[in-house]
């Protein structure tokens, strides 16, 4: 993969970052099939930016990207396994009304939040 084509996914990475970030409020696994692209060539250009990043000295940007990888890649289940996990996860939210509460004020300021870094 070449830079420009790494670079192009990782358009698309920052993008989905607001999706996976809202899935995470909610304790929510990914499943796979949401990934703007497939596993593999996320995990491909992701490294090759990080690398560019850091290769350019700048190694906090670089460490956000791994961060994020860490976050909202490496934990992706197949759309089974996510499925089944979703179903779990919001039952037991809708049994404890004081971790939903939580859950919605996360949500809310989640939603603040990206509204912010857009207007920066």
């Amino acid at each position: 993969m070449t830079k420009e084509e790494a670079w192009i996914i990782f358009e698309s990475w920052q993008k989905y970052m607001e999706f996976a970030d809202k899935f995470s409020k909610l304790m929510l696994t990914v499943p796979e099939s949401f990934l703007p692209y497939p596993y593999d060539t996320l995990e491909e250009a992701l490294n090759i930016i990080a690398k560019d990043y850091f290769d350019s000295g700048d190694a906090e940007r670089s460490k956000i990207i791994q961060s994020t990888m860490a976050s909202y890649l490496f934990s992706v289940k197949s759309d089974d396994e996510a499925i089944t996990q979703m179903k779990k996860t919001i039952d037991l939210i809708e049994q404890n009304p004081e971790l939903k509460k939580k859950i919605l004020k996360s949500l809310k300021d989640c939603q603040e939040s990206w509204i912010k870094s857009r207007n920066k």
